[in-house]
């Protein structure tokens, strides 16, 4: 062969990985959409830029030598990579804008999403967010349907189906009435708190199982003549404001207070009662660049109200 001439084109590695699994030059041609003229020229120019001979034409039918074969290996891995490059920055490219379809728990989005929602906007002004709020139970259906892209949780769930991601951890406050007597203390004992002054969110938020379990508590009884079933923690702190006794919050919910409110929050004596914050993600799915972001984002303002604590 003569002296290499010119650059080897993946096109060219093509045609060669192409004569090699059909063992023949017109199935090959057919396979990679060109004429078998085409092909074979091409093929001998890579011969010319490698300097080898690459194929058998005296054969019947032409084939490629061992060190064809040999080339053609190599040609495969270079190929496959090129494909992944394209493919990973593609997706990087294309998937940092339209939706991201996100469920949060209704404990976590009034004081996560005002934060979090500008900071996408931000970043990454062609994502969109649409959100669902529902109870953990709901929201891990809709992502095991495909429903959600992430969902928002303060649960350990387990399903073959996802994976989880912790965001950070989030400990719990107690927010109480005013002149309720355990205001003049800097902090209070969750196991002594008075189960008969205890507001609670109705069954199956995983927010009131965290509470009952941080208290000792078997469930809330009449606080002031009154019992409530409700699924908004800002009514239990309404009730806390009009009725008395207590309630715990989430400690994100603090920075939405006024000074008065803020004044009846008191943090808890360690050990701390709190929740893991996490994030909930298909393991085959799409999007992964938004996705991946926005977990990044989101753990990123759960660490600043850390910080702030």
């Amino acid at each position: 062969m003569g002296r290499p001439a010119g650059e080897v084109t993946f096109q060219q590695l093509r045609y060669l990985v192409a004569l090699v699994d059909h063992g023949h030059f017109g199935r090959a041609a057919a396979s990679c959409r060109v004429s078998q003229p085409t092909l074979s020229t091409q093929l001998r120019r890579l011969e010319e830029r490698l300097g080898a001979s690459l194929v058998d034409r005296a054969a019947s039918p032409p084939s490629a030598t061992p060190l064809g074969a040999r080339v053609a290996a190599l040609a495969r891995g270079l190929l496959l990579g090129r494909e992944e490059l394209i493919g990973t920055a593609r997706q990087e490219a294309e998937a940092l804008r339209g939706p991201i379809r996100l469920g949060v728990i209704p404990t976590l989005a009034p004081y996560l999403l005002p934060a979090l929602a500008p900071q996408v906007r931000q970043r990454w002004p062609e994502v969109t967010m649409e959100v669902v709020e529902r109870p953990t139970h709901d929201l891990t259906e809709l992502l095991r349907q495909g429903a959600l892209d992430v969902a928002l949780v303060a649960t350990r769930e387990h399903d073959p189906s996802w994976s989880g991601r912790v965001l950070g951890y989030e400990p719990f406050v107690c927010y109480l009435a005013p002149a309720h007597p355990l205001l003049r203390f800097d902090t209070v004992d969750a196991a002594a708190l008075p189960h008969d002054e205890l507001w609670l969110l109705r069954d199956g938020h995983c927010f009131r199982d965290q509470v009952l379990a941080a208290c000792g508590a078997d469930g809330a009884g009449m606080v002031g003549g009154v019992r409530i079933e409700s699924g908004a923690l800002g009514t239990l702190g309404r009730m806390v404001d009009t009725a008395g006794g207590l309630t715990l919050l989430p400690r994100m919910a603090v920075a939405a207070m006024g000074p008065d409110e803020r004044a009846r929050v008191r943090p808890f004596a360690p050990p701390r009662p709190g929740r893991t914050l996490r994030a909930l993600v298909r393991r085959a799915y799409a999007k992964r660049a938004v996705v991946e972001a926005f977990i990044g984002a989101a753990a990123e303002t759960i660490a600043r109200y850390e910080k702030a604590d």
